[in-house]
């Protein structure tokens, strides 16, 4: 193999271009650098072109600065370690190829927009990545392309993984699946603090998103953004507006079950997503003139995607219509699809779950929320008919909660027939909501215990541990939603001689997002538990 040799005794060294067009093509050569060498590439045909293996030896302090574009067409790595620094001082600028690049430190120093041909990380591609990306007043545009930033560091602008002064990434793809996205690798015990993704819009506005972790997690945090531009009018056909919607959501409704899409959504969505369990406070920022709201200059929160409705994180903001506006979020640790809507547009409460449970005491009734807003207390409410109900307690709420709450209430009222249960969900400023219907039928109760995992659910098996049976029991199975209606085949299986069954329920397909219920069916018992489809 042919190997290009630095001796730096100068404090720069000069590569120039082989050709007009094509600079330097590294064709399987090795290069090392030390002692801060530098190595120019000059003009807008100052190429840097990687393949046959070649491969980069650099130092901290070493550097590559390059006029032209950047491409890499080898799999193999470019650089042999966590070392040196390419800066990109041309005018519009490319990094691609056919395989992607890890770099360590890469700087934007160049006069135009500077563009991803295919994804790249920035960081460092080995064990304990320390290096930046310093975008300084420049624009990155990712084009469909996703850059990793490896460095777990936290930081401001100019001390962080990722550092600014006036530039900007562009991720705005207009697409239900926006590819254009900064995927930053968080991992970690010393990972808590801000990490800013310095977002801009296509004009040059920045509008950043500050993801600040509470928890120490290993997760890799994905976010995209894009503008919509089908903002309709308050006039628009219900479901028709900030199209394209991202792939699972189905509707853009508010409390009161009607499309809000033109009247209360700023006309922005944004696609956090987490690859291990993390809380954080975020800080969504907007252009004022993608606030085409009924009330601009009202309350805004952040809202989240539940898998079938929309719901508030604990957030706030004042609206704006001219230069940029915030809303900030607390507490955050469910992801996905946002957007910012007028404050009271979504439902107050997320609820993960709500099941019943027979006891020998009496109906013990559970359910869990994943956020709630301003949330008073809980009513229970129960029927013998499924169509008449009336009140049989309160339990007070925590408020406002965007992580798991527990609550439990017992039934201990004998009966004799099958009984029906709902929950009403009542705000600080008396605004009721109702949530779906649950069926218990413990008037001829045997007691056994249920369980089932995994819940949260991917949508395709769940498995069921059954104990405390009659000997060699006939057991029923089936899946339905919260509307009652059944959406799987009906399992049939048989307990053990001591009473227990260890089986499960295939779905058949792939069950979308939301609630559902397992309906267990003996032939002295009948028992639900509420599972969740993410």
């Amino acid at each position: 193999m042919s190997r290009i040799l630095l001796l730096v005794f100068l404090s720069l060294c000069y590569v120039h271009s082989f050709g007009q067009v094509s600079g330097v093509i590294n064709d399987g050569a090795s290069i090392y650098m030390s002692g801060g060498a530098k190595i120019y590439i000059n003009g807008s045909g100052g190429n840097y072109t990687n393949q046959n293996s070649g491969q980069i030896t650099a130092g901290a302090s070493d550097s590559i600065i390059l006029g032209g574009n950047w491409m890499n067409n080898t799999s193999s790595p470019v650089f042999t370690s966590n070392g040196g620094t390419v800066v990109l001082a041309g005018a519009a600028q490319t990094l691609g190829g056919t395989n992607s690049t890890s770099f360590n430190n890469l700087v934007l120093n160049g006069t135009g927009t500077a563009s991803l041909a295919n994804d790249i990380l920035v960081g460092g591609g080995y064990t304990s990545p320390s290096g930046t990306l310093n975008i300084a007043s420049q624009a990155l545009d990712l084009a469909g392309h996703t850059l990793t930033i490896s460095n777990p560091a936290s930081g401001s602008s100019t001390t962080g993984a990722v550092q600014y002064s006036t530039g900007y990434i562009i991720s705005e793809q207009d697409s239900s699946d926006n590819h254009s996205q900064i995927t930053w690798q968080m991992g970690g015990t010393y990972n808590a603090g801000d990490h800013i993704f310095p977002f801009g819009t296509a004009d040059g506005v920045q509008i950043p998103v500050n993801f600040s972790i509470l928890t120490s997690s290993n997760t890799n945090i994905t976010v995209s953004t894009r503008r919509t531009f089908d903002n309709c009018t308050g006039s628009s056909v219900p479901g028709s507006c900030k199209q394209p919607w991202p792939a699972g959501v189905t509707n853009m409704n508010g409390a009161n079950g009607t499309d809000v899409s033109a009247s209360s959504i700023i006309n922005r969505w944004w696609q956090i997503d987490a690859s291990a369990p993390v809380s954080a406070n975020l800080a969504l920022t907007y252009q004022g003139a993608e606030n085409g709201t009924n009330n601009p200059t009202g309350s805004f929160s952040a809202e989240e995607w539940g898998g079938s409705n929309w719901y508030a994180a604990n957030s706030g903001g004042t609206g704006v219509t001219s230069g940029t506006g915030t809303v900030y979020a607390v507490d955050v640790d469910q992801f996905g699809p946002i957007v910012l809507g007028e404050s009271g547009f979504s439902l107050p409460i997320s609820l993960a779950s709500f099941t019943s449970n027979c006891l020998t005491h009496g109906t013990e009734l559970s359910w869990t929320t994943e956020t709630e807003d301003a949330t008073d207390y809980f009513t229970i409410e129960r029927s013998f008919d499924g169509e008449n109900f009336s009140s049989i307690g309160n339990i007070k709420a925590a408020g406002n909660s965007s992580s798991l709450r527990e609550y439990n209430f017992l039934d201990s009222t004998s009966y004799s027939t099958v009984a029906y249960y709902r929950l009403k969900e009542t705000e600080a400023n008396g605004q009721a909501n109702i949530f779906n219907v649950i069926v218990a039928d413990c008037h001829t109760l045997t007691p056994f215990a249920f369980a089932i995992y995994p819940n949260p659910n991917p949508g395709n098996y769940l498995n069921v541990h059954l104990s405390g049976l009659t000997a060699n029991a006939n057991v029923q199975m089936k899946i339905v939603d919260i509307l009652g209606r059944q959406i799987a085949p009906t399992t049939n299986d048989i307990a053990d001689a001591t009473g227990i069954l260890i089986s499960g329920v295939d779905f058949n397909h792939n069950l979308p997002k939301g609630i559902y219920n397992l309906v267990v069916q003996t032939n002295d018992a009948f028992m639900t538990k509420s599972f969740v489809i993410q």
